[in-house]
């Protein structure tokens, strides 16, 4: 899988004409001074090999950091492919010291079959006593 970090006006540029749009809300909770895991993303063809995916942040947090790092998943983790060590980008956020209150993340998700997913991560960062 390749996984190119662009910006977002780029990749949507990149989307074909007409590419739906699905839209995803999660929330999260992140403690002061640790790295959270947000998301993991991957893209598993129906032959049960590595696809491409283009993952653009659409949105930066502002109160803390975003990491990537790739990763594999388990042989097994995918029940329809028990062979594949899928490749995919795991994303972490850490808050700023200090920083108590709600942060949020967009991407944007583009597969190579033209499939457009919007990834949209509040995350919530309990005041510590």
């Amino acid at each position: 899988m390749i996984i190119r970090c662009i910006l977002f006006a780029s990749v949507m540029l990149a989307a074909p004409a007409g590419a739906q749009e699905k839209i995803v809300t999660k929330k999260v909770t992140a403690l002061s001074g640790q790295d959270t895991r947000v998301v993991v993303f991957g893209r598993v063809t129906p032959q049960c090999t590595n696809g491409k995916a283009t993952i653009a942040v659409a949105q930066k947090p502002r109160n803390g950091t975003l990491t990537s790092k790739p990763a594999k998943m388990r042989a097994g983790t995918i029940p329809r492919c028990p062979a594949l060590e899928a490749k995919v980008a795991a994303f972490f956020y850490r808050p700023k010291d200090g920083f108590s209150g709600t942060d949020q993340i967009v991407f944007v998700v583009i597969s190579d079959s033209g499939r457009v997913e919007r990834h949209q991560f509040v995350i919530d960062v309990p005041r510590v006593l």
